[in-house]
């Protein structure tokens, strides 16, 4: 009887030990959140138009992790430029997340795994001219060295959870399609 007990013992340690080794990957390939600011009061201008040329400002941002962000605004509308040394990968967001005029939130959420960049997320505002109300999108975008690109707009007026769906959509970005290029 005692040795039975041993045995069984045993095979409930091994099954611990399988299940405990299970888990080290998803500690070992966990993703933070880093943040920077997309405010025109931290963002300096480094180009706008002269007289005559229209109403357009591009802005360098702070990024994180050796990347910065460009801010383009024109017509009221803002789109994003990721910048990484002499890389630029323009996001172009113009007619393609809204329409209407628009502005991004003041942060940027960079999603980090073992200390590179995977994704990053940016809230739009807007006012849905249809219906006269105010409306908020979260802009997933993939970031790699050679191709960034939008991979999903979730719709964060409307979808609950909106925040923890833009995380889990940018942890995944990887695999994911761009939705234009």
């Amino acid at each position: 009887m005692r040795m039975r007990f041993g045995k069984e013992r045993q095979r409930l340690n091994r099954v611990i030990l399988i299940g405990l080794s299970c888990l080290t990957p998803t500690v070992a390939f966990s993703v933070e959140s880093l943040y920077s600011d997309l405010s025109d009061k931290v963002c300096r201008v480094i180009q706008r138009a002269e007289e005559g040329e229209g109403d357009w400002v591009k802005r360098e941002c702070p990024g994180v992790l050796g990347y910065k962000i460009q801010k383009d605004t024109d017509d009221a509308r803002d789109s994003l430029t990721i910048l990484q040394g002499n890389q630029k990968q323009p996001l172009d967001f113009w007619g393609r997340v809204t329409g209407y005029f628009n502005h991004l939130g003041d942060k940027a959420e960079w999603r980090v795994r073992d200390g590179k960049v995977i994704a990053l997320i940016v809230r739009m505002y807007f006012t849905d001219l249809e219906t006269n109300k105010k409306e908020q999108r979260l802009i997933v975008i993939k970031v790699r060295l050679s191709e960034s690109c939008v991979t999903q707009v979730i719709n964060a007026s409307r979808i609950p959870n909106a925040n923890e769906k833009a995380r889990e959509a940018a942890d995944h970005a990887a695999e994911a399609k761009c939705l234009w290029n």
